[in-house]
């Protein structure tokens, strides 16, 4: 498992932050990885823990910074989010995590 963030190079199949939305599948699957719960994603978004499920339940009342927020926190655990693959985008843990 890889990721790139900032300026380092990207594996193969791995999206730029700018590129695709955050979705609730991928969402779900990354926290999952991570092991955390949805009140510890809101925690490290800095947002609400029902942005959280909104966002995993599909709803998308949030707005694009929260998404964005979401994301990051995500990113920043080592969360690699991949270009679609069959019809669904993935998630994966990159190799070597650094806290």
């Amino acid at each position: 498992m890889s990721i790139a963030l900032g300026k380092t190079a990207r594996p193969p199949g791995a999206l730029p932050r700018a590129q695709g939305r955050l979705t609730a599948e991928q969402c779900r699957r990354a926290r999952i990885i991570l092991g955390w719960t949805d009140q510890q994603l809101a925690d490290r978004a800095l947002c609400s823990r029902v942005n959280v499920w909104n966002l995993e339940a599909g709803i998308f009342r949030s707005h694009p910074t929260i998404l964005d927020a979401v994301r990051g926190a995500l990113e920043e655990a080592g969360i690699e989010f991949l270009a679609d693959q069959g019809g669904v985008p993935g998630v994966r843990l990159r190799e070597s995590r650094s806290h």
